[in-house]
């Protein structure tokens, strides 16, 4: 008989989890979700940090110049944006078309030998002056 008893609450017991998994979490997330005030955006460019975006390259000819170009379209204030590009033992075109960008806020770290991404980015990181880190 108690036996009984134990399957019947495993029963329900076990029945109740995917109850929760699909029914309570989202209604408690979405309830969660309207209480909780959107944050408004930043009213003017001094309340934005000071950001780097960090990217490493090797042999990216064919697509570098599109990357850089994207990243200087982006809706940041360029006073507040410096772009890090490590180029890590490139040995075609990589390094002529990042340094036809200079002066653009974009920062161009050569590395002669490939040395690997790891490498490439904890140097791109002690350049980085900004509190923000974008990889």
């Amino acid at each position: 008989m108690i036996y009984r008893h134990i399957a019947v609450f495993s029963f329900w017991i076990l029945g109740c989890v995917p109850l929760t998994a699909f029914l309570l979490y989202p209604l408690f997330i979405r309830l969660f979700s309207l209480a909780i005030k959107p944050l408004d955006p930043p009213q003017s460019d001094e309340n934005m940090p000071d950001l780097a975006l960090i990217f490493c390259a090797f042999n990216e000819e064919n697509i570098i110049r599109e990357k850089i170009e994207n990243c200087l379209k982006l809706n940041y204030p360029k006073e507040k944006l410096k772009i890090i590009i490590h180029t890590d033992g490139s040995t075609d075109n990589t390094d002529s078309i990042v340094s036809q960008y200079k002066g653009q806020n974009i920062l161009h770290l050569r590395e002669p030998q490939n040395r690997g991404k790891t490498h490439a980015l904890n140097d791109a990181i002690r350049e980085a002056e900004a509190p923000v880190l974008v990889f």
